[in-house]
């Protein structure tokens, strides 16, 4: 899906590490995404946030959630540089994790004290529910609007 983007890749997490781990290649596929015209928004935790380290005391792992969010960002520093890549850090309580690409939302939704991994994903095409795709939308910049720019090189 991310290969087939032509418009927008938006994408709100705290961790998102997954996207390394389960996606091969997945820093090219965003480059390559950028260089045909695509617009990319990353924003992840801020490691030092309050909202990600309530999250993860609240799914008992400690500081491992903060790590992760470290971990992302050092992943993230070689598009920090890339036209058509913003990379921003939040610390707003995340309840839905989104990944817009193009025309398709996919959210994964966050149960109190459940690791995201363990909670459901909805997939949501513009066209089958367009009030229910904006709600998303609009969370999505006011997530982004809060967010400040990422600073590389990532201090660890």
């Amino acid at each position: 899906m991310f290969e087939a983007a032509t418009e927008r890749i938006d994408i709100c997490v705290y961790g998102g590490t997954f996207l390394w781990d389960a996606l091969h290649g997945f820093t090219r596929i965003i480059k390559d995404a950028a260089a045909r015209g695509t617009k990319i928004r990353f924003a992840v935790g801020a490691p030092d946030s309050e909202g990600v380290l309530r999250r993860g005391a609240e799914e008992r792992i400690g500081d491992a959630l903060a790590a992760r969010c470290r971990m992302t960002l050092v992943h993230l520093e070689p598009l920090g540089s890339v036209e058509g890549v913003e990379i921003r850090t939040h610390g707003t309580p995340l309840y839905t994790s989104m990944f817009f690409i193009d025309d398709m939302l996919y959210a994964n939704h966050h149960i109190f004290g459940s690791p995201a991994g363990e909670n459901p994903v909805i997939e949501l095409p513009r066209e089958a529910e367009p009030e229910l795709w904006d709600t998303y939308a609009v969370a999505f910049d006011a997530v982004w609007s809060s967010a400040r720019l990422a600073e590389f090189p990532i201090e660890s």
